[in-house]
């Protein structure tokens, strides 16, 4: 333990450059090869000057100048704030001129995530013919900047997928993590555009916003995935302190960064305890570290900046009880900070974390949340399963904390429910996921071992969608080479299964759900939300 603590000792003692902000905004500077105006900041602004061209056609795919400002229009609302890592002052015809890919890849995101009902035909048509340009230019050497920043895009804002397990936003960010790596963009100083290099270095702000960017999609999805951090070095963190410090970055998106450069800075230190156990020491120091972030970053505290503190903190939690087995005061003073932090996770999300704008109402107010990054949802899955692992379902609670964490799972399942578009969409996935879990008795949760825990924090939600299969009679292991006779199962398999493909899905299946009531009650948080799993255990009745 001596050792572990004071590995963080002198990790917190070193000579970084604080992460203060600047916060002027400096005109003038370049964002691409093409040397346009760089303006840091977290709202954009749409040029739609100089197009010349009527439509614009990517393969079979053909969508018409009006609709294509309108999509870009709806990028700079309530896309753009929460990865501002190109110019804020965005011209269409100069992207389609000099960064194509960057161009089709907004259009597809944006379509992506339906916030319009007209969305949904445009992705059916796009989707095909911009993934094809996607994959083959992210993977044709060298990338440029510009395909890098695309990249980074579809990964916070990744396209729907069939299941979780199918989302390559993994493998897009491998690609652009080693494209931005032999570049140089983890380098302070910008290196020559050598031909022997093979790719324009580009202007040093670009590069920099870019780098964070990459930093901060990279370290959100490792923790999703459950994997460490791939930037973890004293020198590349001491990089990110220095661009925050030095460049205009946007406030909310450079706390956002400080707080997975604490995770990243960190997460190694905690994966070195070979033992069973973490002390609640180590707990302790990083989440200090993780709350001085707020006072050394002045601006307006949001909620989308809380609750980024608070999926780390969790992410932290989870790891922690899973790696403590045995059952004591430490961890028991863990799962109370979780049981905590989850439950204002929910309550933060289901307020509502995106966007609005009073001079652009024409998306419904329960599609807004879709225009989401993913990584608010992940946290929130997370924060949901934790309740209901080691609360709702968990016998050895008090009355009051599942009480207190059934109310919440159903804000969560409302939540996802309402933002979901299609029966079987990923709102509507995580929503079955919860009513199929909660189908379960109470038991003691210490006696069920996770069939997983080498995934950091994220394990109980690996296991929790491995229990899910079971309770629906699916088998939760995969067949190496799967028989035959096995094809319609895994058929059937697929229609039901958290991932399952909208456009094949039984919409019969719901009526095995149909006894549990998820519909908010009045008094939500009286007695009447004891009933709303059907659980067989509540207060008393009179």
């Amino acid at each position: 333990m001596a050792r572990e603590l004071e590995k963080l000792k002198s990790l917190k003692s070193e000579d970084h450059r604080p992460a203060s902000i600047v916060p002027s905004f400096e005109p003038g500077l370049s964002v691409s090869s093409a040397e346009l105006p760089f303006k840091a900041s977290g709202n954009a602004i749409v040029d739609d000057s100089g197009i010349d061209l009527d439509n614009f056609q990517l393969g079979t795919f053909i969508i018409d100048k009006d609709t294509v400002v309108d999509i870009f229009t709806i990028f700079t609302i309530y896309l753009y704030p929460h990865f501002p890592i190109i110019s804020s002052s965005i011209s269409i015809a100069n992207i389609h001129a000099t960064s194509p890919l960057l161009f089709w890849t907004i259009l597809a995101v944006v379509v992506g995530h339906e916030l319009k009902p007209l969305h949904t035909a445009l992705l059916q048509q796009i989707q095909d013919p911009f993934l094809a340009k996607f994959r083959n230019e992210i993977l044709t050497a060298p990338v440029p900047l510009e395909t890098i920043q695309a990249a980074a895009y579809l990964i916070m804002f990744p396209l729907p997928a069939e299941r979780q397990t199918h989302d390559p936003s993994w493998l897009y960010c491998g690609a652009a993590m080693n494209a931005a790596l032999y570049m140089g963009l983890h380098r302070p100083k910008p290196p020559q555009s050598l031909r022997s290099i093979g790719v324009v270095a580009g202007p040093e702000r670009a590069r920099a916003s870019t780098w964070l960017g990459c930093f901060l999609a990279n370290t959100m999805l490792s923790l999703t995935v459950g994997v460490p951090p791939l930037i973890n070095t004293a020198t590349d963190l001491n990089t990110i302190e220095r661009f925050i410090a030095e460049y205009p970055v946007p406030t909310e998106f450079a706390f956002q960064v400080a707080v997975q450069h604490t995770i990243a800075k960190f997460a190694s230190v905690v994966s070195e305890d070979s033992r069973d156990s973490i002390n609640q020491s180590l707990v302790r120091l990083i989440v200090t570290e993780l709350d001085t972030l707020k006072s050394k970053h002045h601006f307006e505290w949001t909620p989308r900046a809380e609750v980024t503190l608070l999926v780390a903190k969790l992410h932290l939690y989870a790891w922690t009880v899973i790696r403590i087995q045995e059952t004591s005061a430490s961890r028991e003073l863990v799962l109370k900070q979780g049981y905590t932090v989850a439950l204002r996770i929910v309550h933060l999300v289901s307020q509502g974390l995106h966007y609005t704008s009073s001079n652009y109402t024409e998306i419904e107010f329960n599609r807004l949340p879709r225009a989401l990054p993913k990584h608010y949802f992940r946290g929130t899955v997370l924060a949901t399963i934790f309740l209901l692992r080691y609360f709702s379902l968990n016998s050895l609670a008090t009355s009051e904390e599942r009480e207190v964490s059934r109310n919440h799972v159903a804000i969560a399942h409302a939540f996802f429910n309402n933002r979901a578009v299609h029966p079987m969409d990923e709102g509507a996935r995580a929503a079955r996921l919860f009513e199929t879990l909660s189908r379960q008795q109470p038991s003691e949760v210490d006696i069920s071992k996770l069939r997983i825990e080498d995934r950091m924090g994220v394990s109980i939600v690996f296991d929790a969608i491995s229990t899910g299969h079971d309770l629906k009679n699916i088998p939760a292991v995969l067949e190496e080479r799967p028989q035959a006779s096995n094809l319609n199962r895994d058929t059937e398999s697929q229609k039901c299964d958290v991932g399952s493909d909208p456009q094949n899905f039984d919409f019969n299946s719901f009526d095995a759900m149909a006894p549990i009531d998820f519909t908010q009650p009045e008094d939500i948080w009286g007695d009447s939300i004891w009933d709303m799993f059907d659980l067989g255990f509540g207060p008393p009745k009179n």
